[in-house]
């Protein structure tokens, strides 16, 4: 009943076949323990290396440093805040000075020059701004 055996020659065959799989698949298991002993060593390292003194407090530095840094955001969007309103304050006091100026210099004319060519006299300011520098440039101008 042992009709379809391969015979002995076919069987040595299979097993050096065997054999060779075998012999690669340990090289493959050989190369994956050397890969894996060498990640292990990095993993010592790394873990030695954050237990050094100056990574101790490494959490609580950035935590710090995050703090720090929104901090100095939002005081600067204050900073721009509080520098817009006042330039906008200055700017509107200024305004009314130079209206009240004028004011004073219309009654002086009007006190004191008695032609009929010229009506009255007052400062104008032309504000003119450049590179984060504003400029007033002043100039009299008489009506008729």
């Amino acid at each position: 009943e042992i009709k379809n055996l391969p015979d002995e020659s076919e069987i040595r065959q299979m097993l050096r076949n065997l054999y060779a799989d075998r012999d690669k698949q340990m090289e493959k298991i050989n190369k994956m323990k050397g890969q894996m002993s060498e990640l292990e060593r990095n993993v010592k390292d790394c873990k030695k290396t954050l237990a050094d003194k100056k990574f101790s407090d490494v959490d609580e530095k950035y935590k710090m440093t995050c703090i720090k840094h929104q901090s100095a955001k939002m005081a600067n969007a204050d900073l721009q805040k509080y520098y817009a309103a006042l330039d906008r304050a200055l700017m509107k006091f200024h305004e009314m000075k130079m209206e009240e100026i004028n004011k004073i210099i219309k009654e002086y004319w009007q006190a004191t020059y008695k032609g009929v060519d010229i009506e009255t006299i007052e400062i104008k300011a032309d504000v003119e701004t450049a590179a984060n520098r504003r400029s007033h440039n002043y100039r009299l101008v008489m009506k008729h």
